[in-house]
């Protein structure tokens, strides 16, 4: 039986490093807690802002054997301070001196760990290695089956990490003529000349775009308010930035606009007028 399991997962492992398939998806990344091989408790929402790469291994799997040289050189190519490494076996039948024995040249490196409380199946793992790619904001930003050439997993890793803009806006559904917040929260160094770009549409025509520079309220954080047009039925918009000596942009983002709300009578101007009234029924009356 375990002369077929390896048998099947050198089969993996050959396609994986002929192919090398890439996965992506933009899920939320489910928080977990571990022990690592030390005894350490590590959960993974404490590496938030940082980029965090997990391996779902075993130590009797041959491509989990060859891809630990693969991670040493990730490692050895990365920041600890950027970039957090964890292998986690997923047979719960093995031991820390199992992974000690046959990883003991790694295990100084980056977090190992036994997975205790079944990560492996939170995180829908069916083959081993599997490698994920957590992003700073804490999805998933990569996921791929079978194991992976070094210097592909730090071209992935460096794409991931580089210089981003994530954007919002309030209130979520804005009126004609109304207000609108809009804040940037920007990664990356040397970020400067922050703009919000931002083009209004009417039911006849689009007008010219404008660009406001954004205020940076905290560190990374930008915001910049901005007042629409009574005629704005839509509008784009975007943050640009200069990180790094590079000019980088966020999504485009397109907003529908409510109608302008009409002034209705006011209470006071109600209450008078049924005071009117009444005034005037009792008049007819003693006619």
């Amino acid at each position: 039986m375990r002369k077929m399991k390896r048998l099947i997962f050198i089969c993996i492992f050959i396609s994986s490093i002929l192919l090398v398939p890439f996965g992506l998806s933009e899920e939320k990344a489910l928080d977990f807690s571990l022990e690592d091989i030390d005894g350490k408790t590590f959960t993974l929402s404490d590496h938030r802002g940082k980029i965090v790469l997990i391996d779902f291994m075993a130590t009797w799997c041959p491509p989990c054997r060859w891809e630990m040289q693969e991670l040493k050189k990730v490692r050895e190519n990365t920041s600890e301070e950027d970039v957090v490494m964890i292998s986690i076996d997923v047979d719960y039948r093995e031991s820390v001196d199992d992974i000690k024995r046959v990883f003991g040249e790694y295990v100084d490196e980056w977090i190992f760990a036994l997975d205790t409380k079944g990560v492996s199946q939170l995180y829908g793992i069916k083959v081993i290695p599997t490698l994920v790619i957590i992003d700073r904001e804490g999805y998933i930003s990569f996921r791929h089956e079978g194991a992976m050439h070094s210097d592909l997993l730090i071209s992935k890793i460096e794409e991931i990490g580089g210089p981003k803009i994530y954007v919002s806006h309030k209130p979520s559904h804005p009126k004609a003529g109304s207000a609108v917040k809009f804040s940037a929260e920007v990664h990356g160094k040397n970020v400067r000349n922050i703009r919000l770009w931002i083009q209004e549409c009417s039911k006849s025509m689009c007008y010219f775009p404008v660009e406001i520079n954004m205020s940076e309220v905290s560190s990374g954080h930008f915001d910049a308010t901005y007042t629409l047009r009574n005629d704005t039925i839509y509008f784009h918009y975007k943050v640009l930035a200069e990180v790094d000596g590079k000019n980088i942009e966020s999504q485009t983002f397109n907003v529908t606009v409510e109608k302008k709300s009409e002034k209705t009578p006011g209470f006071e101007l109600m209450i008078a007028l049924i005071a009117m009234l009444l005034i005037f029924t009792r008049v007819k009356k003693h006619e």
